[in-house]
């Protein structure tokens, strides 16, 4: 669940899925590989804490994801790993950060915001063995 209703004030796409793409050259502002996947999880600008992507479809490996948030209030990217812990990004109110997590064939993991998860700012990871980098369509960092 990508968050808990309420009003969608820029009309953004809350609850989607997306499927992560492959970096196919370096770009200034990704911290990502070039073959590596990549995918944008932007922060809804909404009344109710949210992202705007439910689930991330990646093919096994090294998945960087981007926390993009303008909602001027703190959200964070947090990831919870196979056999428990979990990484994150630190805690921003405008900008983008970066987070990157080794996917293993046939998992699901749950990423989340620390601050905002009881009020259900959280997705989900699936990892499809099926994918590969031809599948994917080229990252391009967005403006």
């Amino acid at each position: 669940m990508a968050g808990c209703g309420g009003g969608d004030d820029d009309g953004a796409p809350e609850g989607k899925t997306v499927t992560a793409k492959v970096m196919t050259k370096l770009q200034s502002g990704v911290r990502a590989q070039v073959g590596q996947w990549v995918a944008d999880i932007p922060v809804a600008h909404s009344e109710e804490p949210a992202f705007t992507v439910a689930e991330v479809i990646a093919p096994p490996g090294n998945l960087n994801l981007g926390l993009w948030n303008s909602s001027g209030e703190q959200h964070n990217l947090t990831i919870e790993e196979v056999g428990g812990g979990s990484i994150d990004t630190p805690f921003i109110r405008d900008g983008k950060a970066w987070i990157r997590s080794s996917l293993l064939e046939g998992k699901k993991y749950v990423f989340y915001c620390g601050l905002h998860r009881k009020e259900g700012m959280e997705g989900t990871i699936v990892v499809d063995p099926k994918l590969s980098a031809e599948d994917l369509k080229p990252y391009q960092l967005k403006g």
